[in-house]
């Protein structure tokens, strides 16, 4: 072996220990360097040389007498974003930095200092071929991360150390390298999506000027450039008319840019280019790219950027740093002398920064006589070099104060990690110890912070969490106990620099890598859940990685949205509407399956629809569907485009009882369901189903686009409404081709029960699903749709089996027994658990729905395409009731109404029961319906009705708010008719005319001791101020009919209303009782009412229960005794209400009275 190669040979050994970074496996520590000691941040703004000073580490916090350079150690792993590529992620922790330190008096309070070189957020790669650069900024930060310590137990306190090459025999000579002058700027994400920001919006015909700081480019003596630089720009345009732009270079006119308009129904869309020009000339300073765009008073246009490759000499101005890549005789393998110029005297210092944790001092030779500093580098891969003096113009760095010690590297293994916000923390940990304390799960709460300290360095970095993840995964999958699921407890948006105002970037979103216009750009939260070794954080769907962990986000912006989302999870997990038995109901029995119409050209969502409804049925046939598709209702046109309000209106009234799983197939957007707006937000923000919250499923374009940054979407409003909503959704949050596959499975996952008798939980049906190889087509689509909600719920399934022992005395499993019109029937049945025992310790209520056959329903072919489709449904209630569960059984009779239809088929009973902790569901099919019982004598007999609005309290004439409740009372010797079948014998409530007539049906309660006796209630929303009439009409099973009549005046509820405050009798003897009229229900805190006699002395005080139900306070008696319980003596007397309500104010009125 020559002599040549054995010094390459070296130079490649020393050159290997400067830059090894890329180990091919990771070791994660047991403990994290933060969990001891001391530490201080500070932060960079870009690559380069830094000095630190005393004055700066006393503005990071460090006390004075602390400060020791002997015992300094400065961490961090530089700031470059995290890669996808599992493989190219190698930092276990926080690495510590190699630096150089003066300080004569160990203290640095005499002139010492730091230097240390920063590797900032933007990465610079080099095409050969081409001879040009490219970048990537930082999706996540301009600002990047760096920790001191002062410690004699942590750290080694490494130092700069040095090659020396003198002597050594070059190769070949370099006097240049080509660089790069970059001029761009982050003000407007055209699409508000992915990762592109392009510059101002240009003025049409206004020019604007980019100054190029190209700096000692190599030129000859004509001050032409040796080699011809490029200049890359890319703009942007958006316009209905052909637009360009003119480029001019040093006022010389250099290229045109035309864009054709790019449209589609009528929308102008925006597009860009991406060209070079070369130039030949540059002047000594002063250089510019002059930019004109040329349109009409619509177009809009943009500036990416404008990037310069160019040749620039290897040459040093003092006070100024010389920082270069070695581009020249890239990949020869040579030895190649590096020729520094204009080097005044010895005192140059060369780093190579290549490998920025553990930067090299390269000692070179110094030519007195030329002025140049030389020294070698091998060039088989490009090198980083900065040359310069210790008393040069140094960046300064930025204090970020003192780190709270922690150590997320020893964490434990865990069910369930939530990642959240600092803001929520409280929350989160509320959140924490709800599942661990009601769903057997290991959690771990973890902010945001702490994971970018630990794994990126300090830097915000959506990847750091799954780095944090991958950790957990890869440390604890060999025992089976890696986290299932993963919460994202904060709202993100696509601007994750906050560069704009008013931003609700909580915890970070993961946008795709546009670098153009027409490339993907959406949201992917599953990026942080590809956590094997081997994952490659693939953008092709065609190659994705496995999805390792169910992924959910709370996009809460406030610690009020926290506290109710976290309120809903509790509620849900632990089923409070059966704990606190508030206005418990069946809605656990019930799923709303909703189908757009076909526009001409689409797909039949309806057949779509139609499988799920196949799939649930085999899954958990006890299931109840209510299909409503818009195709099967009547369509209106108007100025403002077509809607379907019967249909609408059938989806507000089922969301206001609530459903199990809502699931809807067809067109939408980020505010609405469908194009003729099927639901709103305004729909969804009406919805009081606190205790009754479905899981949305949508296969729809961007209902769930959670990142803008100021306008949440629909899906968004849904979960965070504080009334009712959805539990949790799964929808897509950018525009998407329906995908029925993946709505199916998603629903089939869902309800799948497993051997262990328990469903998966939403975010492990999340990531099932994502990984389920059969979905196709496989496309990007895919990763559109996230999971809104807490990922580590389940379905709400009933936890036990309700089984029907016998109907008529008579087996179903053995014979199937025939129900008739007018018939008495006896059911009976037994609660079991998932093992098949008996629960005799079950005591309850049960809800009984018995449903007539199923029937065929036709759709009307609103778009004209051509088809009309069928489909069966099982709507019609022929009876339903409650009655006690004790000791695992119960019994029930009723009389079958005379409105069934009187063909023969299948009917199907369906059971919901509840005790005081636990709940059970079931259903019956194995009996016909059918026919009628002639031997039943009809006698005439007229329901009672008795009206009110809020509770029974209230009297006709009282006053409400907008949003006044339904209730009524209705009862009759034989039973209520509620079957719905269409012959005009409905229960229904028409408020004001018959326009508004409401089908009341579903709506009514039966007494759990009266089977003749029953209870409505129904809301109504956004009603206008003023007088207004209500009338509900009831039949008997005999359809036998009569109605009641109540009027009510609406007084907005912003307008805190109280009147008629009245005591009944008045003068009284014995006993009186108070009345107060109002418009604040459910908005009253407390309520007082004080006696005083005539000489102000105040004799009874009487405190008000519950005032703040319905919309009459009152009846509260009063015996006309006094505090100590004395009699009071005859005459006048006066009596003052006292309210207080949510909102802080305070409410008196006074009155007399008389005791005879």
């Amino acid at each position: 072996m020559g002599k040549t190669n054995l010094i390459k040979l070296l130079i490649i050994s020393l050159m290997t220990l400067s830059g090894g970074l890329y180990a091919q496996s990771i070791s994660y520590p047991d403990s994290s360097v933060l969990a001891h000691g001391d530490w201080y941040k500070f932060s960079i703004s870009s690559s380069g040389l830094y000095k630190i000073t005393y004055n700066d580490f006393i503005a990071m916090g460090v006390p004075a007498e602390k400060i020791n350079s002997s015992k300094l150690s400065i961490y961090g792993n530089g700031g470059r974003p995290i890669s996808s590529n599992n493989s190219l992620c190698t930092y276990s922790d926080l690495l510590e930095n190699s630096i150089f330190v003066y300080d004569p008096n160990n203290n640095f309070s005499q002139g010492g200092y730091v230097i240390f070189y920063g590797e900032g957020g933007t990465t610079w790669d080099y095409n050969k071929n081409e001879n040009c650069w490219s970048f990537n900024f930082h999706p996540y930060s301009d600002q990047y991360y760096y920790f001191v310590t002062f410690s004699d137990s942590i750290g080694q306190k490494k130092r700069i150390s040095s090659i020396s090459n003198q002597g050594l025999v070059a190769d070949t000579t370099s006097i240049s390298t080509r660089d790069y002058f970059l001029s761009k700027q982050e003000l407007v994400n055209v699409y508000e999506s992915g990762r592109l920001w392009m510059g101002k919006q240009f003025i049409v015909n206004k020019t604007e000027e980019y100054p190029l700081d190209l700096r000692t480019p190599l030129v000859d003596g004509n001050n032409n450039l040796v080699k011809p630089a490029i200049i890359e720009y890319k703009p942007a345009a958006q316009s209905e008319t052909t637009t360009s732009f003119v480029f001019n270079y040093n006022n010389i006119m250099i290229d045109t840019i035309t864009f054709l308009p790019l449209t589609s129904n009528g929308v102008a869309y925006p597009n860009d280019k991406t060209v070079r020009s070369t130039i030949n000339n540059i002047k000594t300073a002063n250089n510019k790219v002059s930019v004109t765009f040329q349109g009409n008073s619509l177009s809009k246009a943009w500036l990416n950027y404008i990037l310069v490759n160019y040749d620039k000499k290897l040459q040093y101005t003092f006070p100024s740093i010389l920082k270069y890549k070695t581009t020249e005789f890239l990949g020869t393998n040579q030895i190649v002398n590096n020729v520094i110029s204009n080097v005044q005297n010895d005192n140059v210092v060369v780093w190579d920064v290549t490998n920025w944790i553990n930067p090299t001092q390269i000692i070179g030779d110094y030519n007195s006589n030329n002025k140049t500093y030389n020294f070698n580098l091998l060039s088989d891969s490009l090198r980083d070099v900065v040359v310069f003096n210790y008393n040069s113009n140094f960046n300064t760095v930025k204090p970020a104060g003192k780190v709270t010690n922690q150590n997320l590297h020893a964490s434990e293994p865990v069910d369930y990690v939530i990642i959240t916000h600092p803001l929520f923390l409280e929350q989160a940990n509320r959140l924490a110890e709800i599942h661990k304390e009601h769903n057997n799960l290991t959690t771990k709460v973890v902010t945001t912070e702490q994971i970018y300290n630990e794994f990126s360095s300090g830097t915000p970095d959506f990847l750091a969490y799954k780095e944090y993840l991958r950790m957990l995964y890869n440390k604890y999958l060999p025992e089976g106990k890696n986290p299932k699921n993963v919460l994202l407890f904060g709202d993100g948006t696509y601007d994750n620099k906050n560069i704009l105002k008013y931003n609700n970037n909580f915890v970070l979103t993961y946008q795709m890598d546009n670098k153009s216009l027409d490339d993907d750009h959406f949201p992917a939260e599953d990026f942080i859940g590809y956590l094997s070794p081997n994952a490659k954080g693939n953008y092709s769907m065609s190659l994705r990685d496995t999805l390792n962990i169910g992924i959910g986000r709370f996009p809460v912006s406030s610690v009020e949205h926290a506290e109710n989302l976290v309120n809903k999870s509790e509620r849900y997990l632990l089923k409070k509407d059966i704990l606190t038995k508030d206005k418990i109901t069946d809605w656990r029995n019930y799923s709303v399956l909703t189908a757009d119409d076909a526009d001409p050209g689409d797909h039949y969502f309806i057949a779509d629809v139609e499988n799920i409804f196949e799939q649930t049925k085999l899954q958990q046939p006890q299931i109840n569907a209510v299909k409503i598709y818009s195709d099967a209702y009547k369509q209106y046109s108007s100025s403002s485009g077509s809607t379907y309000p019967d249909a609408s209106k059938a989806i507000n009234q089922q969301m206001k009882k609530g459903c199990l799983i809502f699931n809807y197939v067809g067109h939408g957007s980020e505010d609405h369901l469908s194009s003729e707006r099927l639901i709103t937000i305004t729909d969804i923000m009406g919805w009081t189903n606190f205790n009754s919250l479905p899981l949305m499923i949508t296969s729809t374009c961007s209902f769930a686009r959670f990142d803008m940054v100021d306008k949440p979407s629909a899906a968004e409003y849904s979960l965070l409404s504080q009334n009712g909503g959805m539990i949790a959704a799964i929808s897509a949050s950018r525009p998407i081709y329906a995908n029925d596959m993946m709505n199916q499975r998603f629903h089939q996952y869902i309800l799948e029960t497993l051997d262990n008798h328990k469903t998966r939980t939403f975010g492990e049906a999340y990531s099932v699903t994502k990984n389920d190889k059969t979905i196709s087509p496989v496309s990007s689509d895919q990763r559109c749709v996230i999971l809104l909600g807490d990922p580590a719920l389940r379905i709400s399934l009933p936890q036990y089996e309700v089984v029907t022992t016998s109907i008529n005395g008579i087996d179903p499993e053995v014979e199937n027994d025939t129900l008739k019109a007018l018939s008495n029937v006896t059911i009976s049945g037994k609660i079991m658990d998932a093992d098949s025992n008996f629960m005799e310790d079950f005591n309850g209520e049960i809800q009984i729905t018995l449903f007539d056959k199923s029937s065929t329903y036709y759709t009307l072919d609103n778009e004209n395409n051509g088809s009309i489709l069928d489909f069966e449904q099982q709507k019609n209630i022929l009876h339903k009731s409650k009655t006690k569960v004790e000791n695992g059984l119960f019994t029930h009779s009723f009389t079958m109404p005379k409105d069934i239809a009187y063909n023969y088929g299948y009917g199907k009973l369906s059971y919901y029961a509840y005790s005081d902790s636990s709940d059970a569901g079931g259903y019956c099919d194995k009996f016909v319906v059918g026919g009628i019982d002639n031997s039943v004598i009809i006698v005439e007999t007229r329901p009672v009705v008795k009206l009110y609005i809020g509770d029974s309290n209230f009297r006709s004439g009282g006053i409400t708010n907008e949003n006044p409740e339904l209730y009524a009372v209705v009862s009759d010797n034989i039973a209520i008719n509620t079957v719905g079948s269409g012959l005009g014998h409905d229960l229904t409530a028409t408020l004001d005319n018959a326009a508004n007539t409401f089908i009341l049906n579903d709506f009514f309660e039966q007494d759990q001791f009266d089977a003749n006796k029953g209870y409505i209630r129904f809301p109504f929303y956004s009603l206008n101020e003023g007088e207004h009439s209500l009338t509900l009409k009831a039949w008997n099973i005999f359809n036998f009919s009569s109605s009641a009549t109540i009027t009510f005046n609406v007084i907005s509820k912003n307008e805190e209303t109280f009147s008629n405050l009245k005591n009944f009798p008045n003068p009284f003897k014995n006993s009186t009782s108070f009345f107060l009229e109002h418009n604040q229900s459910s908005k009253i805190k407390s309520a007082e009412i004080h006696i005083f006699n005539t000489a102000g002395m105040r004799v009874k005080t009487i405190p008000v229960n519950n005032p703040s139900n319905g919309y009459t306070i009152g009846p509260i008696q009063w015996d006309g005794t006094t505090d100590g319980g004395q009699k009071l003596k005859s005459g006048i007397y006066i009596y003052r209400m006292l309210i207080n309500t949510e909102n802080g104010k305070e409410y008196t009125e006074s009155k007399k009275l008389v005791i005879l």
